[in-house]
């Protein structure tokens, strides 16, 4: 008995070191595994520091847990994290790895996952990151998979899921996601049970919360057929606030796509669930609305989904008579009437119908009614849109619970009806467009700008070829706007994404730029790098001609009086034409653009002609002059520049040092330069105290900024009896100085010191061989280096007539740079040019094309149409012919 006992301790205790040391013989294999299979399978970088095992957890299987799992993406997605996952445990049989053959993954739970998913708008997903292998037809697929999933258990606790879209301005955020998924994935078929959870739901569509953190939850049961992929629905729903829905058929997964077939009803016909749905009215006292009536719904998808082609589609939803009533508040919204059916009976997107029949209801007393039909929405749009009424907004908050009650009054009275075609033909007489939206005394606070927005007067008019803004005054903060004229091809931007077209005069006392407009904020020491994601864009859709003026306008620091000129906003690109503004108290006139370029950093491109500009003011305004030269703000005067610039600007929309390309010609007035280091340590050197604040004469420079540096091309200076030449560059990045700057000085005119500066000059050079005397007038150089804050100067004696001296090489040879700078610039100018012809003649002949190619559609249309036609009269005069002849006979 005791040597059974015995045995068995040893047994057992075997087994536990087998337990133990089990997980540390697999890990290196897993481990290994999991990176080839995630670096084969994925076009992106999987981030896992180590992995974790356990073989108690789940014996007798493997229990593995992968702590803080990333999936970052890669190209134009390299900054942003597709997905991060606090900790992702995952049971593998043992078995499979122990016996060689490819592991069984049993089960996973995912914990805490962050799912961001994104859409660019040249419609590039996030997501895409499978690689594909290109395969013959003919060859049979093969699984080709280390793994083998078996799973009878997927569970995700507290996910987060945000989806932004910027084709289809379309932003989705799912919170509090909780989903637990049942069933045997490595049965040829099972039964899945699916439950899932999310605390808030908010989808936001073209800047509108069509669901606003809604609370969602979905069962569903399927009988799964894992061999054909056909899944049947056993019972499914899905309830959003307090609308639930239910769902009944069956879809399949195809080798290209899904085949659906799919019904959808709502159980409940309570009004009150189907006006849960309504953002501002669903809120936490929702529960204490008081509604009546009912409402229907229905819809269903039957056929193939893929890139290619989409199922039929349906949808109905009908409410005869309903109103709801907040008991805290005095008013209600009575007689609400819908009747909605939006129909596609075979996927063909052209074939779309929607038709709202009837919309109705009083707000507090106050009747809205609106219609609208929309037939062949892609090939040529035909609208019947009616909706006519009068909504005081300020009697909203008398009706649903507002934070910030809205003021204002809006009319409406439109009727637009025909087709597309009518209008691009310029055939208005064939196309209904009359009416008028009128705003009056609006008022609302916005989140974002944190200021109210108020609409004093607008009047928009409405003809089938334009919208006449007749008036339009509005104030945002300190800012004021007033605006009028015309805005073309309206429908063809609403229905079809066409570009929309204006031309707008527009005025104002003040506008704050600053106000309207605040650049993400970053902790102190980092960059704020602009995300294709983020960052704000210029609409390519958008083409408006603006004669502008302005009292007052401001930028940062600059302070623009009476600003006025021309600007077109069009492709993504705002132009300006003859801009003029006073400023830094001279006048500044600016012809250029910039550009908000998807995937690139905003760029400008500008030439600028400034008059008797102040250097510290507009030195303290710019920060990227400041960046630039620095001694602008030891400079008291004045200054007329010509310039021209290109440049990348960052988030703050100032220029990127590292990409200016600029060459200008300053025209300064006698200016006066004190407080500055490099001129304090050259008053030392030379023992001359007149140096510490000098007063120069007017003069005139050239100035280059290329590849990170800006050369100054050598120019004369004269102050008091002092004359001398300058020339020299900057490292815009380190602020490296290296500038020689060449002085005649009188020795009448130096005192005792410098003097004796100048002799011992004179002996070092004596000692060295040189045969130099100084005469009435001495040649200083002064060899300029280090950093603008911490200078150093070298100062020497020099012979204007002897060659070969350094100071005249250093001089020849940041001639010789600057010439050649300039070349490449003029020649990188001409190159833009061309290829700006080369473009706009591109897309004159891709318009002269597409426009060819809609004449000769157009064209077949009508050809078609009247074949039809001439067949159905063809076949009419013989069925009467028939008629006539029978009656004969």
């Amino acid at each position: 008995m005791k040597k059974a006992l015995k045995i068995s301790g040893i047994v057992l205790a075997v087994l536990l070191l087998i337990l133990i040391i089990t997980p540390f013989l697999f890990k290196g294999e897993i481990l290994d595994l999991l990176k080839k299979e995630a670096n084969k399978s994925l076009k992106a970088k999987v981030e896992f520091s180590d992995i974790s095992i356990n073989l108690f957890r789940s014996f007798p299987n493997l229990s593995v847990s992968i702590p803080d799992l990333k999936v970052i993406g890669v190209d134009k997605f390299e900054k942003d994290t597709l997905c991060e996952v606090k900790n992702t445990r995952m049971t593998i049989d043992l078995m499979s790895l122990i016996s060689g053959s490819k592991p069984e993954i049993r089960s996973i739970i995912i914990d805490n996952p962050r799912i961001s998913l994104i859409v660019l708008p040249d419609s590039s997903t996030n997501w895409d990151i499978a690689k594909t292998t290109s395969q013959s037809t003919n060859t049979t697929t093969q699984d080709t998979s280390a793994i083998k999933i078996t799973l009878k258990h997927f569970e995700i606790i507290n996910g987060t899921i945000s989806y932004k879209d910027s084709p289809n301005k379309t932003n989705l955020l799912l919170s509090g996601i909780d989903f637990n998924m049942k069933g045997d994935l490595g049965s040829d078929e099972t039964t899945l049970s699916i439950k899932s959870m999310a605390k808030s739901l908010t989808m936001n569509y073209g800047g509108v919360d069509y669901i606003k953190q809604a609370p969602i939850e979905a069962k569903t049961e399927l009988n799964a057929n894992l061999k054909e992929m056909v899944f049947s629905i056993k019972e499914s729903s899905l309830k959003i606030n307090d609308l639930l829905l239910m769902a009944d058929g069956s879809f399949t997964m195809l080798s290209d796509g899904y085949g659906m077939d799919l019904k959808f009803s709502a159980p409940s016909t309570d009004f009150k669930a189907l006006l849960s749905m309504i953002p501002s009215v669903y809120s936490q006292s929702f529960s204490d609305v008081k509604t009546s009536g009912t409402f229907s719904f229905s819809a269903f998808t039957k056929g193939v989904y893929n890139e290619k082609v989409m199922p039929a589609f349906g949808l109905d939803l009908k409410v005869p008579d309903a109103s709801f009533k907040y008991p805290s508040l005095p008013t209600s919204v009575d007689k609400i009437n819908l009747d909605l059916s939006i129909n596609n009976p075979d996927g063909i997107p052209d074939h779309t119908l929607i038709d709202l029949r009837k919309f109705h209801m009083a707000i507090a007393g106050n009747p809205f009614d609106a219609s609208l039909k929309i037939h062949n929405p892609i090939s040529d749009p035909n609208i019947a849109l009616i909706a006519v009424g009068k909504v005081d907004l300020t009697t909203l908050s008398k009706v649903i619970p507002m934070e910030k009650p809205m003021k204002g009054k809006i009319s409406v009275d439109l009727n637009l009806k025909g087709a597309m075609s009518s209008l691009e033909q310029k055939k208005y007489d064939q196309f209904n467009a009359k009416g008028a939206i009128g705003i009056e005394g609006f008022n609302i606070f916005n989140e974002g700008l944190k200021r109210d927005i108020i609409i004093e007067k607008a009047n928009l008019a409405f003809a089938p070829e334009a919208l006449n803004l007749s008036s339009f005054t509005c104030s945002i903060g300190s800012s004021d706007i007033s605006a009028k004229g015309n805005i073309y091809n309206y429908l063809g931007f609403y229905l079809k994404g066409e570009s929309l077209n204006g031309d707008l005069t527009i005025a104002g006392k003040k506008l704050d730029l600053n106000e309207l407009y605040t650049p993400d904020e970053t902790k102190a020491g980092q960059s704020s790098p602009q995300s294709a994601n983020e960052k704000l864009t210029i609409p390519e859709n958008i083409t408006f001609k603006m004669a502008a003026s302005y009292n007052q306008i401001l930028f940062q620091k600059v302070d623009m009086q009476d600003a006025k000129g021309n600007i077109v906003i069009d492709k993504g690109r705002i132009t300006l034409n003859s801009f003029t503004f006073n400023s830094f108290d001279g006048k500044i006139t600016t012809n250029g653009s910039f550009a908000t370029p998807f995937e690139k950093p905003y760029e400008a491109q500008f030439s600028l002609k400034m008059d008797q500009i102040n250097f510290i003011k507009a030195a303290d305004a710019f920060k990227s002059l400041d960046s630039i030269a620095p001694i602008l703000k030891k400079v008291d005067g004045k200054t007329s520049v010509t310039l021209n610039l290109k440049s990348d600007l960052n988030n703050e929309w100032s220029p990127d040092l590292k990409s200016i390309q600029s060459d200008g010609l300053l025209n300064t007035s006698a200016i006066t330069i004190s407080g500055l280091k490099v001129l304090q340590i050259a008053a030392d050197a030379l023992k001359m105290e007149k140096l510490r604040q000098i007063t120069i004469n007017p003069t005139s420079l050239s100035y280059l900024i290329q590849d990170g540096k800006l050369l100054i091309k050598p120019f004369q200076i004269k102050s008091g009896d002092i004359n001398g030449t300058i020339a020299g560059s900057t490292d815009l990045a380190s602020k490296g100085l290296e500038y020689v700057v060449t002085l005649d000085l009188p020795r009448n005119a130096l005192g005792q010191a410098a003097n004796g500066v100048i002799n011992s000059l004179a002996g070092a050079l004596q000692k060295q061989g040189v045969n130099y005397t100084p005469g009435n007038t001495v040649s200083v150089d002064l060899l300029i280096g280090g950093t603008f804050s911490a200078p150093t100067v070298k100062p020497r004696l020099t012979s204007k007539n002897k060659e070969g001296s350094i100071t005249e090489d250093l001089k020849k040879s940041a001639e010789e740079e600057f010439n050649k700078k300039k070349q490449e610039l003029e020649t990188q100018a001409k190159a833009e040019l061309e290829k700006q012809k080369q473009q706009a003649e591109e897309r004159l002949k891709q318009e002269q094309e597409k426009l060819k190619s809609d004449i000769e559609k157009k064209k077949n249309d009508l050809q078609a149409k009247a074949k039809r036609e001439a067949d159905s009269l063809k076949r009419k005069l013989e069925e009467e012919a028939k008629k006539k002849l029978k009656k004969l006979f």
